[in-house]
C-alpha cells in the first residue's frame, strides 16, 4: 500500500510537470506567432473588437475605472462597485463592459446614468459570444476584458484602472493614478511565484494612454485570441489572463520600450 501511494504521488508530480511544460510551450509558440505575423494578429484583434456595442467613455483627465462582467456578476457585484466609485472616486469616469447583458441590466444602467449625471457612467457590451476552444466561459470573461480595454482606452484617450467586478473603491485613487501616469502599464507583481499563471495578478491593471501601453495590450490581445482559437489539451486548466499578462510583460521587458508601475 505504501509503495502504491508513493507511485501515485510520483505520477501526479510527473503529470503536473508535463502540464507546466505544455503551458510554457504554448505561451512561447503563440507569442512567436503573434510577433512573426503582426498584421494577421492585428486584423484578428480588430475583427474581434468590432463586435463591441454601446457608448465608449469620454476623455477624462482623472482616469476611467473599468470593469467587465456577465449578467450574474453585474447583479451580484457590479452595482456595488459603481456605487463605491460614486462615493469615493466621482471625478473618475466609470465604464462597464458587459457580456450578453439582459434588457433589465441595460435599462438599469440607463436609469443610473440619468440619476447620477455627475458620475460619467458609460457601458459597452458583447452579444452572442463565441467562446472558441476555451474550456470555461470564465476564461473568456477574465482575459478578453483586456481586449475590450484596448478599444476603450483607444476611444477614451484616458488612463484605465481595470478592476475585477467584485472590487470596491474604499479610498481616493487620485494619488495612485497620478503616480501611474508617469508610466505606461501598472501591474500587481508576484514574480516569486513558481507558476506562470500566478506571477502577475489580474485583479488590478492600469493602462496609460500611451503608444507603448497600446502595444502591450495589443500583444496581449493577439495572444489571447490564439488561445481562444486553439486552447491546448491539459490535465488542469490555466487562466490565460494572468499568464498572458506575464508573457506580455516579459516581451515588453525584452523590447525595453514599456515602463511599468508596481501596483
Amino acid at each position: 500500500t505504501h509503495q502504491r501511494t508513493l507511485r501515485a504521488g510520483e505520477e501526479r508530480r510527473v503529470s503536473y510537470l508535463l502540464d507546466r511544460m505544455k503551458w510554457v510551450y504554448f505561451h512561447v509558440l503563440y507569442a512567436l506567432n503573434v510577433l512573426l505575423h503582426p498584421q494577421e494578429s492585428a486584423m484578428a484583434v480588430h475583427d474581434h473588437i468590432s463586435r463591441i456595442r454601446g457608448i465608449f467613455p469620454r476623455e477624462n483627465a482623472n482616469g476611467v475605472i473599468f470593469f467587465a462582467c456577465d449578467a450574474q456578476f453585474m447583479e451580484r457585484f457590479g452595482y456595488s462597485l459603481i456605487f463605491s466609485c460614486y462615493e469615493t472616486a466621482r471625478k473618475c469616469g466609470v465604464h462597464v463592459h458587459l457580456y450578453e447583458p439582459s434588457v433589465e441590466i441595460l435599462r438599469h444602467l440607463e436609469a443610473m446614468k440619468e440619476q447620477f449625471r455627475d458620475l460619467n457612467l458609460s457601458y459597452t457590451y458583447e452579444e452572442e459570444i463565441n467562446f472558441g476552444s476555451l474550456p470555461e466561459r470564465g476564461m473568456y470573461y477574465t482575459a478578453f476584458r483586456f481586449v475590450a480595454a484596448r478599444k476603450i482606452m483607444e476611444e477614451s484617450h484616458s488612463l484605465l484602472v481595470c478592476l475585477d467586478a467584485d472590487s470596491l473603491i474604499m479610498h481616493s485613487v487620485q494619488q495612485v493614478i497620478a503616480d501611474a501616469r508617469q508610466y505606461d502599464v501598472g501591474l500587481y507583481f508576484r514574480l516569486k511565484k513558481r507558476e506562470v499563471h500566478k506571477k502577475i495578478a489580474a485583479f488590478c491593471v492600469l493602462v496609460n494612454h500611451t503608444q507603448p501601453a497600446l502595444d502591450f495590450i495589443t500583444f496581449f490581445s493577439g495572444l489571447a485570441l490564439k488561445f481562444h482559437q486553439h486552447y491546448p489539451s491539459t490535465r488542469s486548466h490555466f487562466w490565460i489572463d494572468q499568464s498572458g499578462l506575464y508573457v506580455a510583460y516579459l516581451w515588453s521587458k525584452l523590447r525595453k520600450r514599456v515602463s511599468f508601475y508596481t501596483i
